[in-house]
């Protein structure tokens, strides 16, 4: 009687303990579920950072679902943050035989880096998979035209365009393999075709923008330099580009407006301030960046890139005591904070050089107490120790 009570025990914890696990396991399926559609609505709204975090609870969860840290490789991208973003399309190759799209991008940043034979392994095993895979067959393209071989190019992308006509990336490619043969015309041809199915396309429009001036067709460029700017008035860099231009044609006039016309489409940004200020240091004189900028800082107290920028125009048009005043603003306001560090150690860095010593060991220790492992606190400490015979010191720091 008592071993029968004591099976049904032990079969009752079983059970037990099997539907706790299952729930469990449900539980964390559900939640990976929830993060990576969570993430695939960030990604789509060009929320890139919150993304990634997505894919990160993903990856807490279960470090190995290989697909969260390919989508989070894909964030990292969209950020720059490319060295990143190739180590995690890397773990995903060696990981996952079967993924296709992280061999692709990692011939894609193999070939950019001019390792043609490691990107030509990718694309091949990525072709090996998928074979009408478009990307990949762009990919072998692109290795095909870095070793010289434009026929093979050509047909390789050839296919790619009769599997995808309207794909951009192998658009691209041709219009690159027509220019490579002389045919700048039908590049030129090409790219407008596309433009006219695909109006919103920026990289097709780029592209053309640069065939374009190749062509000395300058009036055709700055039109797509214009429409460019239209289609993402959020982007500071297409401003830059526009002015560049017409910096480059002589027209300053116009080119300042350009960038006057980011800081009003975008002005929270301090890129574009820094834009303007930069062109007007070297094309008008640093008096007027420093007075434009000084106008700038007191409409944006918090904005410490933009004092930053201040002190180094005002260094430069050797107004020391007006830089110093401005790195002691940003001390009194951030205190011990990242910008107040930063501001100390370039205030020492100017008082070890204006001989003023006592001053520079004081912020020095000041860095130091708040941040031990401060790179440039460190260095110039080891200055004075090596100029005091301190050789220990010296070294240590």
């Amino acid at each position: 009687m008592q071993k029968t009570k004591k099976k049904v025990l032990l079969r009752n914890l079983g059970i037990a303990v099997l539907t706790a696990s299952l729930v469990a396991c449900g539980g964390a399926e559900e939640r990976k579920a929830k993060y990576m559609e969570e993430g695939s609505q960030l990604f789509k709204a060009g929320d890139y950072e919150k993304a990634e975090l997505a894919y990160k609870n993903v990856l807490q969860i279960d470090p190995k679902h290989w697909e969260s840290r390919y989508q989070m490789a894909e964030t990292l991208s969209k950020q720059g943050k490319i060295e990143k973003a190739f180590r995690e399309y890397s773990t995903v190759v060696a990981n996952d035989e079967n993924h296709v799209m992280a061999r692709v991008r990692v011939g894609q940043l193999l070939l950019l880096n001019r390792a043609i034979d490691d990107a030509e392994k990718m694309a091949n095993e990525a072709l090996a998979k998928q074979p009408d895979n478009v990307e990949a067959m762009v990919l072998l393209a692109g290795i095909q035209m870095a070793k010289d071989n434009t026929a093979a190019a050509a047909a390789t992308v050839e296919k790619a365009l009769q599997k995808s006509p309207e794909d951009v990336s192998a658009t691209l490619m041709k219009a690159s393999i027509d220019v490579r043969n002389d045919k700048l015309g039908d590049a030129i041809a090409l790219l407008k075709q596309a433009i006219e199915k695909k109006s919103d396309s920026i990289p097709l429009r780029t592209m053309l923008v640069g065939l374009y001036a190749k062509n000395q067709q300058n009036t055709e460029a700055e039109a797509q330099l214009r429409a460019i700017v239209q289609l993402q008035p959020q982007e500071v860099q297409h401003y830059k580009n526009l002015a560049l231009f017409q910096l480059g044609a002589g027209r300053l006039d116009e080119a300042e407006a350009t960038l006057r016309d980011a800081i009003k489409a975008l002005p929270e940004s301090d890129v574009a301030k820094i834009n303007l200020v930069d062109f007007l240091t070297e094309k008008r004189s640093l008096d007027i960046a420093i007075a434009e900028l000084q106008t700038i800082v007191a409409q944006n107290p918090e904005a410490f890139a933009l004092k930053f920028k201040l002190s180094a125009l005002q260094f430069a048009n050797k107004q020391a005591d007006k830089a110093e005043e401005t790195l002691k603003q940003i001390i009194e306001q951030d205190k011990l904070g990242p910008n107040g560090i930063n501001a100390r150690d370039k205030l020492a860095v100017y008082y070890a050089g204006s001989q003023r010593t006592d001053e520079a060991k004081a912020l020095i220790k000041e860095v130091l107490e708040a941040n031990p492992r401060d790179a440039e606190a460190l260095t110039l400490r080891g200055q004075f120790s090596l100029a005091e015979d301190k050789i220990p010191d010296a070294i240590g720091d």
